[in-house]
């Protein structure tokens, strides 16, 4: 991958982070792409610790439900956005049987906002078919930044589920 490419990269993941349009932050196209991913990580950092307690308690919380219960709350209550904050803090076994449960659209959404430094459990935990269905979900929107972010956290059983629906072409593009 060449600069220009890792600095649009690391402005989208930027710009998703805070919520913006990607062009939003096109000022920053002259600094270097690790400059970039420090400040993304250190914005990471200050969204998620802003809200800690709430979010420990909601993870906590998950533990108690029942799955479906889970299954629908996170569907209809959270969303995406919350359950990417949350999924770090849910066992990821229990997470894992609530993500299987959930519409594959729904899970793309929540994997766009997924820090996978802190999701790495769950997303381990997945089953190769969740993984190769949010993969086509993914490769559809085109949306290779989100899987080049993950590919780090996902165990090689998963991955080679889903390269058998990702085209060499693609696979460049996540690279």
């Amino acid at each position: 991958m060449n600069e220009h490419h890792e600095i649009v990269a690391e402005i989208t993941k930027l710009a998703r982070l805070l919520d913006v349009d990607r062009r939003d932050l096109d000022l920053l196209c002259d600094i270097p792409p690790a400059a970039i991913a420090e400040f993304r990580e250190q914005a990471t950092n200050r969204v998620y610790d802003a809200d800690a307690i709430l979010l420990e308690r909601i993870g906590a919380a998950a533990k108690l439900v029942p799955i479906p219960i889970a299954v629908e709350a996170a569907r209809l209550a959270f969303g995406p956005l919350l359950c990417a904050a949350i999924a770090g803090l849910v066992e990821p076994s229990r997470g894992a049987a609530i993500a299987a449960r959930l519409p594959t659209r729904f899970l793309a959404e929540t994997a766009i906002q997924l820090d996978p430094r802190r999701a790495a459990a769950i997303i381990g935990a997945l089953p190769p078919g969740v993984v190769t269905a949010v993969s086509e979900e993914l490769l559809q929107r085109k949306d290779y930044v989100t899987m080049g972010r993950l590919v780090g956290a996902v165990p090689e059983s998963s991955l080679r589920a889903a390269l058998a629906v990702t085209g060499d072409a693609d696979i460049l593009r996540i690279g």
